[in-house]
Formats: structure tokens, C-alpha cells, sequence
């Protein structure tokens, strides 16, 4: 992290490698997810962030026939990426906060 004064940040990132399907899930695949997260203060008082998840999520799920009762077991290996912008302002007397999460299949 960059300071711009002793009190404020002018950068500020985290960066993250994990494995795994989520809180007390079993992992099915060798994938590891990614997380970054960066926000800027080019002014006191506002700044402007964005973050992006990129992962994969191996589930299996169970299909029955109708007619004939059998069931058959697939297995899906779906992206969870995630992008998300942030901005705020706060002064002493007052807080504004924006944002927007991104969640699409063309990346």
C-alpha cells in the first residue's frame, strides 16, 4: 500500500489465490481461484475501487427419468468470474457510496 499522507492511502490492493468450492464444500477440481481488489484516493476524501473474482465451480447434480426411475449423475464445470466498481466520498459530515457488480459468461 501507497500512503498519500500518514493518515490516507493513496493505493491499496489485496491479492488472493484459493482453492476450494466455497465454505464447507468439497473441492471437486485442481482449479485455483483468483481475487484482486485495488481502490485509489487521488483526493482526500474520495476513492474509486474495483475488484474481480475469476474462478471455476465443479458440482456434480443427479437427473431422474420419469418413466423409467433411473437416475444419471453429471458433472458441471462452470466459471464463477465476478467484477465489480466502487467509488465513495466522505468528508466528516457527509458519506455518498456507489457501486455495481458485473457477473457474465463472455469472460
Amino acid at each position: 500500500m501507497f500512503k498519500a499522507s500518514v493518515d490516507d492511502y493513496f493505493l491499496e490492493y489485496r491479492v488472493g489465490v484459493y482453492n476450494g468450492s466455497g465454505l464447507s464444500m468439497k473441492d471437486h477440481n485442481d482449479a485455483k481461484d483468483f481475487a484482486a481488489w485495488f481502490t485509489v484516493q487521488p483526493v482526500k476524501g474520495l476513492k474509486m475501487g474495483a475488484s474481480a473474482y475469476i474462478g471455476k465451480l465443479n458440482d456434480d447434480y443427479t437427473v431422474v427419468n420419469d418413466e423409467t426411475g433411473e437416475e444419471t449423475i453429471y458433472n458441471t464445470n462452470m466459471k464463477r468470474n465476478r467484477m465489480a466498481l466502487s467509488t465513495c466520498y466522505q468528508t466528516h459530515r457527509l458519506t455518498c457510496r456507489g457501486g455495481g457488480i458485473f457477473v457474465g459468461k463472455r469472460w
